[in-house]
C-alpha cells in the first residue's frame, strides 16, 4: 500500500506542472478571445455611428439643395419686380422704338387743326386719347397710306419727309405723321369709309407703335399718286 502511495505521489508531482501550464494556456486563450470580442464590438459601434454621421450630412445637403430652386425663383421674381419698378417711360419709349415694326401707316394731317397734339407726338412718339379724339375727325387727314417699309421707299412717300420749301407757313399746310406698327389696321384700308378710322386709331392706344412727326409742310409735299384720302 505504501508503495503504492509513493507511485502516486510521485506521477502527481510530474503532472503538476503539466497542468498548471494548460490552465495558465487555457486562461490567455480566454483572455484573447475575450479582448478580441471587445474590439469587434468596438469596431462595429464606431462603424455604425460613422453610418449615422454620413447619413446626417447626407439628409443636410439633400435639404439644401431642395431650397436652392426655390431661393432662386424668389431671386427671379424679386429682380422682375424691381426691373418693372424701375423702368421709367423714357425706358418704355426706348424699348418700343427698338422693336422692329412691319407696317407703316403714313398720314397727312391739317397743320391748323392738329398744332396742340403735335408737340406731344412728337415728344412721347406713341398716341394719346387726345390725338385720337382730333384725328378721328374726317376733315382732319388730307392723305393716308398704309403698307410695308419696303413699299413705303419703292413708292417714293418716304420722300414726302425729305421735302424742303421756302415757303410761309399758311392754311394749308400739312404736318406728316409716320406710325410704324407690327401689323395692318383694317380701317386705314383704302376701300374703308373715313367714319371707321377713330376704331383703329383707338386700338393703337393698347398695341406696340412708335410715331414720327415732320416739320409742318406745305400741301405740295404730299403730291404723290400712291396716297388716298
Amino acid at each position: 500500500m505504501n508503495n503504492n502511495n509513493s507511485l502516486i505521489g510521485q506521477i502527481t508531482n510530474k503532472l503538476q506542472p503539466v497542468l498548471e501550464e494548460i490552465d495558465q494556456q487555457q486562461f490567455q486563450q480566454n483572455a484573447s478571445q475575450t479582448i478580441t470580442q471587445e474590439n469587434t464590438d468596438t469596431n462595429i459601434k464606431f462603424l455604425i455611428l460613422f453610418a449615422f454621421v454620413l447619413a446626417g450630412i447626407g439628409i443636410a445637403i439633400y435639404l439644401l439643395n431642395e431650397n436652392q430652386p426655390d431661393q432662386k425663383q424668389q431671386n427671379s421674381s424679386n429682380q422682375r419686380r424691381n426691373d418693372d419698378v424701375e423702368r421709367t417711360p423714357r425706358q418704355e419709349t426706348r424699348e418700343m422704338q427698338e422693336m422692329t415694326y412691319n407696317i407703316i401707316l403714313f398720314l397727312a394731317v391739317d397743320a391748323e387743326d392738329t398744332e396742340g397734339i403735335i408737340d406731344s407726338l412728337r415728344r412721347g412718339q406713341k398716341m394719346t386719347p387726345e390725338a385720337v379724339n382730333i384725328l378721328s375727325r374726317t376733315s382732319i387727314i388730307q392723305a393716308l397710306w398704309q403698307g410695308s417699309e419696303d413699299q413705303f421707299h419703292k413708292t417714293g412717300i418716304n420722300e414726302c419727309f425729305e421735302y424742303n420749301s421756302s415757303q410761309e407757313p399758311n392754311q394749308y399746310d400739312v404736318y406728316l405723321i409716320k406710325i410704324e406698327i407690327d401689323e395692318c389696321e383694317r380701317e386705314f384700308e383704302q376701300d374703308v369709309p373715313q367714319t371707321s378710322r377713330g376704331r383703329g386709331f383707338k386700338r393703337l392706344l393698347n398695341k406696340p407703335h412708335t410715331i414720327t412727326v415732320s416739320k409742318r409742310s406745305p400741301k405740295e409735299s404730299i403730291n404723290n399718286p400712291n396716297l388716298y384720302r
